[in-house]
């Protein structure tokens, strides 16, 4: 079912030249990875908990751990586990056990800013936490800018998936989310400047005014020459329905918008109909100046990605 979270009614879908939808600068880098394995039973004793009760363990759990990290300000209890936080707040790692096997965890971070975060260091707390971690999935991400706020924010993933927006106070659509959360194939859609701006880090940005906005799509394990087929497939159904080709009919586009507006139609209609307007859908998101120049640009930088994977991996000694 679609999941909406609205304020004000969305901005006006005034319809922009396709020549601005050209980008001069898209930069694909990696945001999170999720490593997953057999939890060791016990921590070394150098996880005390001593600092809080003055009781000296020599048999640490990873719960005592996690104690130790609260207290001090560094975690949080979020869901089923552990939100693992900077000093200013900011979201850096996540720790759940897996509910299907309590002896196995799940631990996900943005190596780009956890490595410094424990004292231990990271690599040694990944081999204090897991017996035999693996690396499971890489969040990737395509910062992209100059692309007019209007035309980013009219994007959409043209399957039966559950969507999720957020808008501002002033109506503007600033986080878009296509797919459920534990789905393999999510497309996260933010605003980069506003969530820069709100958590007042305006430093980071070259240009406050310059449109900035972030593309977060999920790459499974496998071989590294297999993440240019998941990006190709997750955007497979990405387009903007501005920028309809010519030979698409008027009742298409209709009946497209009407699918993309509602994506529980697609359990509604016969299969037939489906096929006939996934393959639509299929063309339309084919020549989509911005999703071709995603798909260009992740190709042009996938040797830097994979690099970048496989020197974060053996650093923390991940299989």
């Amino acid at each position: 079912m679609t999941k909406t979270s609205i304020e004000k009614p969305a901005p006006s879908n005034s319809r922009l030249s396709v020549k601005n939808v050209y980008t001069s600068q898209i930069i694909w880098s990696i945001d999170r990875l999720t490593i997953v394995g057999e939890l060791a039973p016990f921590l070394p004793a150098g996880y005390t908990t001593n600092k809080i009760t003055g009781e000296v363990k020599s048999r640490i759990t990873i719960e005592d751990m996690f104690k130790v990290f609260e207290h001090f300000g560094h975690c949080r209890l979020s869901g089923n586990g552990y939100q693992m936080i900077t000093d200013d707040g900011e979201n850096v790692a996540y720790f759940e056990r897996l509910k299907f096997d309590k002896n196995k965890g799940r631990l996900d971070f943005n190596p780009n800013k956890l490595d410094s975060f424990f004292e231990n260091g990271l690599k040694q707390f990944i081999s204090d936490l897991f017996i035999t971690p693996h690396f499971s999935r890489a969040d990737i991400a395509a910062d992209i800018f100059d692309v007019p706020d209007e035309k980013v924010v009219s994007y959409r993933l043209g399957e039966p998936v559950g969507n999720t927006f957020f808008y501002g106070k002033s109506g503007d659509l600033q986080t878009a989310y296509f797919g459920a959360r534990s789905s393999e194939k999510q497309i996260r859609l933010y605003n980069k400047r506003i969530e820069r701006i709100k958590k007042g880090r305006i430093e980071d940005l070259k240009d406050p005014e310059q449109c900035y906005w972030r593309l977060e799509l999920q790459l499974r394990r496998g071989r590294a020459d297999d993440f240019q087929k998941q990006v190709d497939e997750s955007l497979k159904h990405f387009y903007s329905p501005q920028d309809f080709p010519d030979d698409v009919s008027v009742n298409s586009r209709i009946f497209l918008k009407g699918l993309l507006a509602d994506p529980d139609n697609w359990a509604r209609i016969s299969r037939p109909t489906k096929s006939k307007y996934r393959q639509i859908e299929e063309r339309v998101a084919s020549s989509d100046k911005l999703t071709i120049e995603l798909k260009k640009t992740f190709s042009q930088q996938n040797k830097k990605i994979e690099k970048e994977l496989k020197n974060w991996l053996q650093t923390f000694q991940v299989l």
